[in-house]
């Protein structure tokens, strides 16, 4: 079975089982602009209850042309980062900021807001 670090290590965008419900080992969030738009608490708040419940988490970016229906559909959360359109590396970025801020308001660590 793949898992989504497979999927990453063989360049694959995603693989088959992380959308299959059944075989999946993580829970995967797309990024879509018209997904729902959360604070930085609450991703943060999000992202505990994953650990809290053992949850591995997989978020998936689309590329230049956004993600397909076939993600869409068996993404767990869509999330959106902004109403803007962003380009897909950027978001990437912005993604991995947010999940540092999250885990660092987790840890009770000072924050620059």
């Amino acid at each position: 079975m793949n898992t989504p670090a497979a999927c990453l290590t063989t360049g694959a965008s995603i693989c088959s089982s992380c959308l299959n419900p059944e075989a999946r080992v993580a829970r995967p969030s797309a990024l879509d602009q018209g997904g729902v738009q959360m604070s930085s608490l609450e991703l943060s708040r999000y992202l505990q209850r994953a650990l809290n419940q053992s949850r591995d988490l997989l978020f998936v970016v689309g590329g230049d042309e956004g993600l397909g229906a076939e993600v869409l559909d068996a993404a767990h959360l869509t999330l959106s980062l902004s109403r803007f359109t962003l380009p897909h590396r950027l978001a990437r970025l912005v993604l991995v900021e947010q999940i540092y801020r999250a885990f660092t308001m987790l840890r009770g660590e000072p924050y620059a807001k």
